[in-house]
């Protein structure tokens, strides 16, 4: 199972989570974990939009923007980020997504 963060925000439970198509869509726009040091802000921004994906794709901007915006102990939520970033990555990138079928080789 996925590692995930539960968040309540203004009287709603907000679930963060990386899954393959989470991470997908970061890439495609442009984020790139090796480059994440360069701008620190800018890579925890992008790491929170992203594990929201997963379960709030259709949230507006306005309300992830003021959600950022409140948290505290950015490190710490960042650090969390880029854990579960990795793992969803390595799992993914293993075929261990949950559901996801089994190959078989005859060879």
């Amino acid at each position: 199972m996925a590692k995930q963060i539960y968040y309540d925000f203004e009287g709603r439970e907000y679930t963060f989570e990386f899954t393959r198509s989470a991470i997908k869509r970061m890439e495609e726009r442009g984020f790139d974990f090796e480059k994440a040091n360069a701008a620190p802000m800018t890579a925890a921004y992008d790491l929170f939009c992203g594990a929201l994906y997963a379960h709030h794709s259709a949230l507006n901007t306005k309300t992830r923007d003021k959600m950022f915006d409140e948290l505290t102990d950015l490190n710490g939520w960042t650090d969390d980020f880029i854990e579960m970033y990795k793992d969803a990555f390595e799992a993914t990138a293993d075929g261990a997504e949950e559901g996801e079928k089994k190959r078989t080789k005859n060879w």
